[in-house]
């Protein structure tokens, strides 16, 4: 991202490399056009968790909590994959697939797409000018 970033601009390096975080789990199982798009979207914020921080650390703890969470905590699938350890919770996703996210995990439903489009205006919004002014 900061390489794409400094050759072209901070929007191209955002982009580029959150479609890849995205498509690096094409391969998952039970992988969905929305788990993909929440994927996309949570690379973004990730992102700009980068720019707003200036620390590439946070966010990969933040991505290894969520998995750990997910999976060993709740028992929810992580990305597709059954982590098959005992949990703290043995919570079961039910409904609607494309909202719960189903087999996929929390990350394939649309109620993941509301909350991660709702942090990127929060974050995009409490330090506007800081990013817009890094994006121009």
């Amino acid at each position: 991202m900061n390489v794409l970033s400094a050759k072209y601009n901070v929007w191209v390096g955002l982009i580029v490399s959150s479609t890849y975080f995205g498509f690096m789990h094409l391969l998952n199982p039970n992988v969905s056009y929305i788990a993909v798009i929440n994927l996309v979207l949570t690379g973004f914020l990730f992102g700009l968790y980068v720019l707003k921080t200036n620390n590439l650390w946070g966010a990969c703890g933040i991505h290894c909590s969520w998995n750990f969470f997910m999976g060993n905590i709740f028992g929810f699938e992580v990305s597709g994959t059954n982590t098959s350890v005992g949990t703290l919770f043995d919570l079961n996703l039910v409904g609607n697939p494309s909202l719960s996210g189903g087999q996929f995990g929390p990350e394939g439903g649309i109620c993941e797409t509301i909350v991660i489009i709702v942090a990127i205006i929060v974050i995009i919004y409490l330090d506007k000018k800081k990013f817009f002014k890094q994006c121009a």
